[in-house]
């Protein structure tokens, strides 16, 4: 689209870092964002790279309490659930969905609260952007596995799945010109 215009910036991993980050953004005019990275998977049968459209987050990090009012989950890709869903279903990208659990703790899981995936950022980015009123469109890639006892680190290294990766980046631009 001729008069979209697209930026792009590596957030810090952290919830309080991020958000920080995107408080400067909204205030140099920013109104939609497209935020995508790893996520650890508590859920062996989610392989390495594919796609998790997180459906709410478990709130277990301090910053979203300064934007919403406290309660244990929040709604993520508020009004956009559809229109991800959607998209990558007309594009045939495999996906699962489910509740996330966003944690300052790493390493750490939340499987018993029937969370498939643990993060660092996604429950206090969704409580900005709703106290913002900023369009926040958000997905993850599987990493690490955190299941177990013992932490596999599958493809969270940066020189893994090289290919992939770039793949997902693509879709992000993708997905933010047709937001």
């Amino acid at each position: 689209v001729a008069d979209q215009e697209l930026a792009f910036f590596n957030a810090p991993v952290g919830a309080s870092a991020c958000v920080a980050i995107l408080e400067d953004l909204i205030a140099f005019g920013m109104k939609k964002l497209v935020l995508f990275g790893t996520c650890g998977v508590l859920d062996e049968d989610i392989s390495e790279t594919s796609i998790i459209v997180p459906t709410a987050a478990i709130r277990d990090e301090g910053t979203s309490y300064h934007y919403q009012a406290a309660f244990e989950e929040i709604v993520v890709n508020d009004g956009l659930q559809d229109f991800l869903l959607e998209f990558l279903d007309e594009r045939g990208i495999s996906h699962s969905r489910g509740k996330g659990w966003t944690t300052d703790g790493i390493y750490r899981r939340r499987k018993e609260a029937g969370a498939i995936c643990v993060d660092m950022e996604c429950s206090a980015v969704a409580a900005l952007a709703a106290f913002r009123s900023v369009t926040v469109c958000q997905f993850f890639y599987a990493a690490d596995h955190l299941s177990e006892e013992k932490w596999d680190m599958r493809n969270l290294s940066n020189h893994a799945d090289l290919d992939e990766k770039d793949k997902i980046a693509n879709l992000a631009v993708q997905i933010a010109l047709a937001l």
